[in-house]
């Protein structure tokens, strides 16, 4: 919640003489100081006049009048000794007349780009004796204070003249760029000058130190010995006791080391990405593996001892087998890392992390935060969410090198359209944060989530990071959409499911069309022809699974041993079934789930003194995720992928133990 800036005293009247032909901005600056008294000039004699009697507090000089240019009409000033204060309006700035003109003691040089500022820069003009004058319970040590404090300081700091002649440079300036004090004091700070700088840069810089107004921004700078390094610098105009520009106070931070942290950081990210992919894909293929093999049981079972197709299926299987140890080094590479889930308010989430985060954000990027009144609950990890939200305002703060602001906000979100694939879940979550930066050409914005790809190899960034996020907010369940353009910023929008809301699933649960006890309709398990139903298991196996082919797959072997079988697709559909009077013979869970997990499950049961026994297939392997269940008896596992025979031997030793 932003806080109201506490309102300031009015400004008493100013009496200004406007040197400046009709029409040349004169509506504008008297509409922009319309408590002033606003006297214009146009004409030399006229304006000589004015000048000589003195009767005017500021000079506001249009550069481009004719009769009398800002330089001239400055020096006709000085000549007599006055110390009226003197602002000078160009459509560009001229190094040579800047200089002259800062010489002079100009109060300011105001593009007409930015005449827009002029009443903030009156306020800095006539407050500046005021505001910047020294505590005079200081005043006796303030300037072994400075001296001392200055020069023990971690952050290099450089002072110049208002011509850029350096005076002063502290120790710190000395360690990091090699130059010694004695030789850099009446040197220009050119002499640090690296690479080429962003374009505009210093134009930029000029046009507002010269208006008075404190700059922020980067630059690539060159230390004695010619090696390259990235600087943060906020350079502070300081003016004398009439107004004029006297000297500039740059604070310089060496950021290499900051940033090799951050390229640490980035690499450990995109490796970990490549590890969950890798997991996943070996993961997704050892169910497509495992659905694979049980199609070639049933076609083996249908075709009975027929020897004719039994050279092809065993081609099929070592196929399949060769796969599964391709599946394997895969699954060398995965961190094997699982999500913690849990109940997580959005708005309350995002504000505790933005706290963390603004420490890790320079002063000059504005951060503001909207939430909703209502809350939002999701079903989350706190650390992998908050790694996604890390990612993306790392991005922002790179976007925005010399400053800006970036808006979060989080509200309730209705999917986009009926048929959109993401309709099943009735209501969403988003999380929005945009940056008023640059924006993303459509070239970049094409490659945002490539794990490799990278718009900052000058300073040695290893990437966007999205891919991360990407698979995060993928395995939350949501997804995520960006919209960016050059000059309109970018905008990241996170949706996550709600966890109040009901899949059509369970909806159909909750209002009595799937009985507990009943597979789901699509999937209902077929009898073996020659089977008699009291030949059938009283019990059902209870099979969580939230793969639709392999969970099908395993309805058709688990019928070919003569088991009945309810299929589900979540932990959670699982656990109102049981609670609604389901009691099966055995429980078939997959290890990993999108929501709540195979062990969370177990947990979840066992909490509740159910002691089904539990039969977990993964294509991890038993040593990877022995810990998530190794303190619960009555518990088994089966590698991914799996034959009939396998998945019939698990089952009777689960069940004897």
């Amino acid at each position: 919640m932003k806080h109201a800036a506490p309102e300031e005293p009015p400004r008493e009247g100013i009496r200004i003489l406007l040197l400046a032909s009709e029409g040349q901005n004169e509506r504008k600056i008297r509409e922009l100081l319309g408590g002033d008294d606003i006297r214009r000039e146009d004409s030399r004699n006229g304006a000589r006049a004015a000048l000589d009697s003195g009767a005017f507090d500021l000079i506001i000089s249009n550069n481009s009048l004719p009769a009398l240019q800002a330089l001239e009409a400055l020096r006709l000033i000085r000549e007599q000794d006055r110390k009226v204060r003197f602002i000078a309006i160009f459509d560009s700035l001229d190094a040579e007349t800047s200089i002259e003109l800062t010489k002079l003691g100009i109060s300011a040089m105001l593009l007409r780009s930015r005449i827009e500022e002029i009443p903030d820069l009156l306020k800095d003009l006539f407050g500046a004796s005021r505001s910047d004058a020294p505590d005079l319970l200081l005043a006796p040590h303030l300037n072994r204070y400075l001296s001392v404090g200055l020069n023990r300081t971690w952050d290099m700091v450089v002072i110049t003249n208002a011509r850029g002649k350096i005076l002063w440079v502290n120790r710190a300036f000395e360690e990091r760029t090699g130059w010694d004090r004695a030789e850099a004091i009446g040197q220009n700070p050119r002499i640090l000058k690296g690479k080429e700088q962003t374009p505009g840069l210093y134009e930029n810089l000029w046009a507002t130190l010269l208006s008075g107004k404190v700059w922020r921004g980067s630059f690539i700078n060159r230390r004695r010995n010619g090696e390259f390094y990235p600087e943060e610098t906020t350079i502070t105009p300081v003016r004398n006791a009439e107004g004029g520009l006297e000297a500039f106070v740059a604070v310089k931070r060496d950021v290499s080391e900051r940033l090799h942290l951050e390229e640490d950081l980035r690499l450990a990210h995109k490796l970990d990405a490549l590890g969950r992919m890798a997991g996943g894909i070996a993961h997704h293929f050892n169910n497509l593996m495992t659905a694979a093999l049980a199609s070639t049981e049933i076609i083996q079972l249908k075709m009975g001892p027929s020897e004719e197709f039994r050279e092809e299926i065993d081609n099929i299987r070592g196929v399949l087998g060769k796969a599964s140890e391709l599946t394997k080094h895969l699954l060398s590479m995965s961190s094997h890392q699982f999500y913690s889930w849990e109940n997580l308010e959005l708005n309350s989430f995002v504000e505790e992390e933005l706290r963390k985060l603004r420490k890790l954000l320079p002063e000059n990027i504005l951060l503001d935060f909207k939430k909703t009144t209502s809350p939002l609950i999701i079903r989350a990890d706190r650390e992998h969410l908050a790694q996604a939200l890390l990612n993306i305002m790392l991005n922002a703060r790179d976007a925005l090198p010399s400053g800006g602001q970036v808006e979060l906000s989080c509200d309730r979100q209705e999917p986009q359209s009926a048929q959109d694939s993401r309709a099943e879940v009735p209501e969403y979550a988003r999380m929005i944060i945009a940056d008023d930066g640059p924006g993303m050409d459509t070239k970049t914005l094409a490659r945002a989530f490539d794990p490799f790809y990278t718009t900052r190899g000058e300073l040695g960034r290893v990437g966007l990071g999205l891919n991360i996020v990407h698979g995060i907010i993928q395995q939350h369940g949501g997804y995520l959409e960006v919209d960016s353009a050059p000059g309109r910023g970018s905008k990241f929008s996170i949706y996550l499911p709600l966890s109040e809301g009901r899949d059509a699933e369970k909806q159909d649960l909750e209002e009595g069309r799937i009985s507990p006890s009943a597979p789901e309709p699509e999937e209902a398990t077929q009898e073996p022809e020659g089977e008699t139903p009291e030949e059938k298991t009283l019990a059902p196996i209870l099979v969580v699974e939230d793969e639709a082919p392999l969970r099908r797959a395993m309805v058709r072997i688990l019928s070919s041993l003569h088991f009945e079988s309810v299929p589900v697709s979540s932990a959670e559909i699982a656990l109102e079934l049981i609670e609604k009077g389901l009691k099966p013979l055995l429980i078939i869970s997959d290890v990993k789930l999108p929501m709540m997990s195979g062990p969370e499950l177990l947990r979840a049961l066992r909490k509740k003194e159910n002691p089904a026994p539990f039969l977990f297939c993964s294509g991890f392997s038993r040593e990877d995720l022995d810990r998530e269940f190794s303190d619960f008896e009555r518990v088994n596992f089966i590698s991914k992928p799996f034959n009939a025979q396998e998945l019939e031997a698990a089952i009777q030793e689960t069940l004897r133990s």
